[in-house]
């Protein structure tokens, strides 16, 4: 099947310039076990325990401290979430997720991540 397109080179050319210098380069969607309900660039994940998550990513960031970006589903219930600096690596999305007590808890989130692929 041929690809058609209705874009100019100059069209073209800035997307994929944005692919390439700004659009998420890994994202999961999962639930309480990483099982992953959505994602992309991602290739498994692991629950280290009670509110600790990372995802292993397929193609990796060029530097550990790439951003990620977390949020809990909460469903209407007060929970929160952030990335999880210690576990960080080029190839690793890393979540916590907590409750208002700031306890680590089970939750459904969603994680992405921007920077430089290696």
């Amino acid at each position: 099947m041929a690809f058609t397109s209705a874009f100019t080179g100059a069209q073209i050319d800035a997307a994929l310039a944005l692919s390439n210098n700004g659009a998420m380069k890994a994202w999961v969607d999962a639930d309480t076990t990483t099982t992953p309900l959505d994602s992309y660039n991602v290739a498994s994940g692991t629950d280290h325990g009670t509110g600790d998550y990372t995802y292993t990513m397929t193609n990796a960031f060029a530097l550990a401290r790439h951003g990620t970006f977390v949020t809990a589903n909460p469903n209407g219930a007060a929970r929160g979430s952030c990335a999880n600096l210690a576990r960080s690596a080029t190839t690793v999305l890393a979540v916590i997720t907590y409750n208002t007590s700031f306890n680590l808890i089970d939750y459904e989130h969603s994680a992405s991540g921007v920077g430089d692929l290696a």
